[in-house]
Parts: C-alpha cells; structure tokens; sequence
C-alpha cells in the first residue's frame, strides 16, 4: 500500500536570484484515509519550499502539489547541474514513502569588483598600483589585464596579466607604471591612464588612475643653493676683513718669543760643538743635508712575511713558531693580519720575544687586521706567533690551521748615513752621524 508519486518535470533550468516550479502528483493506494507529508532532499533543499506541506487522501485519490526551488543570486550557489529528490512519507503506512529524483540546472552569472589602489600614484620616473578582484560570482573567472594611458606618455607592466579567481574569492595583481621621458625641473605633471579587467564571457572593467611625475630636481634645490652661496659669500667677506688679520697678528706675536728662545739655544749649541749653525732669523742657503734624523729616518728595506702555526687541540700545550730577527737587525712592524679560515676556537698569541703584544680569541676571527701608525719595533727579537687550539672548526680535521702575515721594514742596527753641511767661510769639516733604527740618540765624532 502506501503512495505513489510522479514528478511533472524531472529536468528544470534556473536562473539564480529567479524561481521555478514542478508539480508532484500524489495518488493513496491504501485502503483507509492516509496523510502525506513531503521533503526535498539535497543540496537545493536549504532554496526549496513544497506548497502544500502535506495532503491527505482518500483510498484510491490523486491530487498534486507545487516543489518551488529559489536558488539565491550568492557565490555559495555553484552553477551547474544540481540533483534534487522530494520523498513522500505516508503517515499510515510509513514504510511504504516513495522517492522521485529530478536534476535542476542553475544559470552562471558574472558579479565582479574591481579596485585599484592608490588611484594616483608619485614618482620621477616609476610607480606602483595594486590591483584587487573580487569574484562575487557563482563560477570561477578568468580574466586578462591591460593598461594604457590615451597620450602614450607611459609603458606598463602588468604581474600577473592573467588572473583567474575562484567563486566567492580575490585575486591581486601589480601594475608598474614608468614614464617613457624624465622631468628635469619645474612644475609636477599628472597623466591619467586607464586599467582595463576582461574577464571571459562578461563586460569589462575599466578602472582609471594617474601617475604625478616629480621633477628630478625638486624646487627648493636652486632656492637651497642660492641661500648657501650667498652665506659662504658673507662669511668669506668677514674671514678676509675681520677674523684674517686678527688671527695673524695673534699667531706672529704667540711665536715670535719662542722662536726667539729657539734660535737663542741653537747658536749656544753650535758654540758648544765648535761649528756653525744656521739661525732662524737669518738661515743659511745651499744644499739640504741628506742626514736620517733618529726615529724618523731609514727605517730598512720593505719586507713581508706569513708565519703559519698548526697546533692539535685539547693537547694542552701550545704550539710556536717565529720570524726570525738576526743579530744586529730591527724588524719594524707596519701591519699585521691574523686568519683563522676554517673558524677553529681556541687563543693566538703575538709576541716579541717572550713579550706578548696582541692576544685574540680564534672564535671572534676569521681575518683580523691591524694598521699601526707607529710601527712595533723588534731589535735582535724574534716575532713569535703562538696558537693554543681548543677545538678544530671544519668537521674531520683534527688540526687547528692559523696564520699571522705581517708588512714592515728590516734594517741593519748602527746603519751609518753620511751628512754633508752646506759649503760656509770657515766652516769645519763635515761630520759623520750613526743612526739607531727606531727612536735613539744620535752621536758625534770626528
């Protein structure tokens, strides 16, 4: 027993936003006076409403009711084929409900924002725009970009120039614009250009936008340089009027006593060592002496040298080696650079002979230099560098790798430099100097 039902049109078509109907006919195969209820099942049950709810039949009656589907104009509502099914459920004999099934197509539409951000933009030569695009369809869009401006003043650059953007979601892009010409100078200029959005299958969005180009040269700059010359100007006036010449009648009057001091001392000096000096006030003409004053003079010839120390680590004895520096020979040191290539840890150690000089820890180097403007000086001393490895830096090696290069000048002690004084009436004969290398006393002998 139960009910027997028809659907009028198993196949229905849609468009969202819109409404359609079909007709169920209901017949009571029982023998007694039975009430129908209906139900649609699936995903257009949330958009479908049946008019009447129920029925109640006589045995062996028929009559229809209305299934009306409203699929809403909303990105939640895929477009597409849609299955439907409306059961119908006898409230005397429950087990004998019926099932009809139908499909319902609902329409694609196009529903889309378009935004571009900012709408001007400002640059001298190159400026960016974000574009967002918002797909508030029932479908997924594809949709190509352009931009033109009507003066062809600009070049674009789109990123991406295709986009495609699922239903119910957005999608970005960026526009590059760039000036085709630079502006020097003067005045600010606006050009407006167009970005267009086609997605396939819909009308275009055009959206419009403006760059504002920036001199290159901003206008307070020549202001800026004029005020600036104009002071430099007034200040060279004042330097050359006013603080000039009182600044050099102070400076002649603050040395005038000590340069008479000075002079004073070197004439009782040249008394003392029975020869002729040449005063301040009054100094002799000729030939510059070619003497090496001490501390200042022949520092020896150039050298440079690597001093590389290999040391085990966790053997709790360091390991040396040295420069070295012979008899009667005085190592100037300009510059020293400390390597440790492979990162081990550990202490490297300086010295000038047991004297330490620099102490670093290998962990805080990979190349360390120093640049000394007065140089270290190592008289009959040798230059030690020492390395007491903790722990090797490259996996697999078991040796701790350091080196100490160093720049410099090596000269022989007691280096004797011949001075030759200016020819003179009754000038005594030329003396001969020794020179220390290094700062010392120079002496004097017939």
């Amino acid at each position: 027993m139960g009910a027997n039902a028809v659907l009028s049109s198993p196949s229905l078509a849609v468009e969202a936003g819109e409404e359609v109907s079909c007709e169920v006919k209901v017949r009571n195969n029982g023998t007694v006076v039975d009430q129908f209820s209906f139900e649609v099942l699936g995903d257009a049950a949330a958009w479908s409403t049946v008019e009447p709810a129920s029925l109640s039949l006589f045995p062996d009656a028929e009559e229809s009711v209305q299934v009306w589907f409203r699929p809403p104009r909303a990105a939640d509502v895929p477009a597409g084929i849609v299955p439907f099914a409306v059961r119908v459920s006898s409230q005397e004999d429950p087990e004998g409900s019926v099932v009809e099934e139908g499909t319902l197509e609902v329409s694609r539409f196009v529903d889309a924002f378009a935004e571009l951000s900012p709408r001007t933009s400002r640059g001298r030569r190159t400026a960016w725009h974000d574009l967002s695009y918002t797909n508030r369809g029932n479908s997924a869009v594809e949709s190509m970009i352009s931009a033109a401006d009507p003066d062809k003043l600009l070049a674009f650059a789109v990123s991406p120039r295709r986009l495609a953007t699922a239903a119910g979601s957005a999608s970005f892009a960026r526009v590059r614009v760039q000036a085709h010409s630079l502006l020097w100078r003067g005045t600010p200029r606006t050009i407006p250009f167009q970005v267009t959005v086609q997605p396939d299958g819909a009308s275009p969005t055009v959206l419009d936008g403006s760059m504002v180009q920036e001199p290159m040269i901003p206008g307070w700059v020549p202001r800026a340089l004029a005020v600036g010359l104009a002071l430099l100007m007034g200040a060279a006036v004042v330097w050359g009027v006013v603080l000039k010449p009182t600044v050099e009648n102070a400076a002649t009057q603050a040395v005038a006593a000590p340069l008479q001091a000075a002079d004073r001392n070197i004439q009782q000096l040249a008394q003392a060592v029975g020869t002729s000096m040449p005063s301040i006030n009054n100094p002799v003409t000729g030939n510059p002496t070619d003497t090496t004053l001490p501390g200042t003079g022949n520092l020896g010839e150039p050298v440079n040298g690597r001093i590389a120390v290999n040391d085990s680590p966790g053997n709790n004895q360091p390991t040396q080696d040295a420069f070295d520096v012979k008899d009667n020979q005085a190592l100037s040191i300009t510059d020293l650079v400390l390597q440790n290539p492979n990162g081990d840890s550990g202490r490297l150690t300086v010295k000038r002979g047991d004297e330490t000089i620099l102490v670093e820890a290998l962990e805080n180097l990979r190349d360390l230099d120093y640049h000394f403007v007065a140089p270290i000086l190592l008289q009959e001393t040798d230059l030690v560098v020492e390395v007491d490895c903790d722990k090797a830096g490259r996996p697999g090696v078991q040796t701790c790798e350091e080196s100490v290069a160093f720049v410099g000048f090596l000269a022989a002690l007691g280096q004797q430099v011949q001075a030759t004084q200016p020819p003179a009436t009754n000038a005594p004969q030329a003396t001969q100097t020794t020179v220390g290398v290094g700062a010392g006393t120079p002496t004097t002998g017939p």
